[in-house]
């Protein structure tokens, strides 16, 4: 019977330091250098650097309160209740829209997070409250 918190080796004492090197670094070379994600496709992808400062309070509010996929939430409620003053709103909606983060659900007015882009979103979100 294993002990909680034993050491690594003591657990899988047939793995060597050379596959425990390979392994994280070929972590590391895929996730972390570049500042990207892993896709669907196997590829990293690329976290945007080019959000704007109200895009990015949007976006935070908006996957705070979970609003994805079906979860919708109208375009006004957002202007006035969520993100109250915020300068050339359309824009900065359009801004997330563009990069597919925020889908519209039919009606032009409601909108929410893309369910698809939730690890993006994830990795965008977690640089912004890092720095904020």
């Amino acid at each position: 019977m294993g002990v909680l918190g034993a050491e690594f080796t003591n657990c899988f004492p047939g793995v060597d330091e050379s596959w425990l090197e390979t392994v994280t670094s070929l972590k590391r070379d895929t996730y972390s250098i570049a500042g990207s994600l892993p896709s669907r496709g196997g590829s990293p992808q690329p976290i945007p650097d080019t959000l704007s400062d109200p895009a990015l309070r949007i976006l935070d509010k908006l996957e705070r309160k979970k609003h994805y996929g079906s979860k919708c939430v109208q375009m006004e409620t957002i202007r006035v209740h969520l993100c109250p003053g915020i300068d050339n709103f359309p824009a900065h909606i359009a801004q997330l829209m563009e990069m597919d983060i925020l889908i519209n659900n039919g009606d032009r007015d409601l909108v929410s997070l893309n369910p698809s882009k939730s690890g993006l979103i994830s990795a965008i979100l977690n640089r912004y409250r890092d720095a904020g």
